[in-house]
């Protein structure tokens, strides 16, 4: 019951973090011992962090600042200051005269109000990355020796009102190359929080919950919610069911704007993103025990005004799960 994952996206999976996956992107220290005390400051809106920069070369300078919309920074001796604008994850980078240089991250607190995932109609990210398999032992990534793992989300007009859709076409290797494709509904408020319409039914069939072969599968669930801020929560779903040896059933899903951080994408040549990462997490309990306790369900690594750098997709009994970073985007 414990790896049993109950819920995915129309067509798709719920969202879900691999053990391994590369969370984010670090600069090895400079051989010179060249060293900010903190590399990860935060600060409100109107206050300030700060660090100390020792070793390397004096004097010390910023190479490449923040976003001024979320943070601003200055240095004064061996002192780095940075002050708060307004909510989100942004970074700069410090040098030293000798030119080596360190990446620092600064988180903001309080509501994030600028686009993390702009649905915009004809915008396509195209992905790398693998596919997993569900097994009596776990999870286990698929072979793809071939390197033929390729998957496209594309923005286009949804067919319900007020809603947009996302074609989802992959490309990977089960022994033959095969190519799917789908379509997920996803909505978006004034507030930047945007739900996908998934489906509970493997965790309708897995709970025998009546009434048994139901039709009525399908919810809203917010997957992201930026006005909670960085370290906020939401409740994204509780509901309770009676299933077919009459056990009440409660679904209970919760979301986290977990941090923000830098990670790379998959380009030819590499580039660093300042991302924030959502995660959505559920709790099954029977007859009021605990016995899914905290298990992801999602996971969305998105970038200001651009959207998803990184996703997976969550393997299930009825579904393949996909692990997925962003290798170049029509935009």
């Amino acid at each position: 019951m414990k790896n049993f994952s109950p819920l995915r996206l129309i067509c798709l999976l719920a969202f879900l973090p691999l053990a391994g996956c590369p969370d984010d992107e670090t600069m090895a220290p400079p051989s010179s011992g060249f060293n900010v005390s903190s590399t990860q400051l935060s600060a409100g809106a109107g206050t300030m962090g700060m660090a100390t920069i020792s070793g390397g070369t004096a004097p010390y300078s910023i190479k490449s600042g923040p976003d001024p919309a979320i943070a601003t920074a200055s240095i004064s001796g061996s002192t780095l200051t940075v002050t708060g604008v307004a909510g989100g994850y942004t970074s700069l980078v410090v040098q030293d005269a000798a030119d080596d240089s360190i990446r620092v991250g600064v988180s903001v607190s309080g509501a994030i109000t600028y686009p993390v995932f702009p649905l915009t109609i004809g915008n396509q990210y195209v992905y790398d990355g693998y596919a997993i398999n569900t097994t009596v032992n776990g999870s286990t990534i698929l072979p793809d020796p071939n390197n033929v793992y390729r998957a496209s989300w594309t923005i286009a007009p949804s067919p319900i009102p007020g809603t947009t859709a996302i074609l989802d076409t992959t490309t990977l290797d089960v022994g033959v190359v095969v190519t799917a494709s789908r379509t997920l509904i996803i909505r978006q408020d004034g507030t930047g929080r945007f739900e996908f319409l998934q489906t509970l039914g493997p965790f309708f069939r897995a709970f025998a919950i009546l009434p048994l072969g139901r039709m009525d599968t399908t919810r809203w669930i917010p997957v992201a919610d930026p006005s909670v801020g960085i370290g906020g929560t939401w409740t994204a779903f509780d509901s309770t069911y009676t299933n077919a040896v009459a056990n009440s059933v409660r679904l209970e899903i919760v979301g986290n704007l977990e941090a923000g951080e830098t990670i790379s994408d998959s380009s030819e040549t590499p580039i660093l993103h300042d991302v924030i990462r959502f995660r959505t997490h559920r709790n099954i309990f029977l007859d009021g025990t605990l016995v899914v306790s905290n298990f992801t369900t999602a996971r969305l690594w998105l970038q200001k005004d651009v959207g998803p750098i990184q996703v997976h997709i969550a393997e299930d009994t009825e579904n393949l799960g996909h692990f997925r970073t962003l290798q170049e985007r029509n935009f």
